[in-house]
């Protein structure tokens, strides 16, 4: 084998390996392994849910780049539940402002079967 090929050779191994390490390098930064939890969540049905209105973070590289709102309400007259979510995500990436809002009304059943539901996406 030539000594041209070799080098060749030996510097795309060197590459694929540098690239390798990089991106592994990263993981441990933002990625932790989480324990399994030490209880089961035994729900018999939505009304026996510890909470209705759940808020989360998003968080990406440290920032704080947007939020989820979920809420379940039980229809009054009947035995289904409203199941209202949204999400707002500003993320910066690449030199690229990116805005995503989802929105969605799931109808459920008492045994969680989808009655009706109602998506929008917009992303800017």
């Amino acid at each position: 084998m030539p000594l041209k090929h070799f080098f060749y050779r030996l510097i795309a191994i060197l590459v694929l390996l540098g690239g390798v390490l990089f991106l592994a390098s990263c993981a441990p930064l933002y990625f932790h392994r989480l324990r399994p939890p030490e209880h089961h969540l035994a729900v018999k049905d939505l009304n026996a849910l510890p909470y209705r209105d759940l808020w989360q973070g998003f968080v990406f590289n440290g920032d704080k780049v947007g939020f989820a709102h979920t809420k379940i309400e039980k229809q009054s007259r009947s035995h289904e539940f409203v199941i209202t979510s949204e999400a707002h995500l500003r993320i910066f990436f690449l030199g690229m402002d990116k805005r995503i809002t989802m929105k969605g009304i799931d109808v459920v059943g008492p045994d969680l079967a989808l009655l009706s539901f109602h998506y929008e996406l917009e992303i800017d």
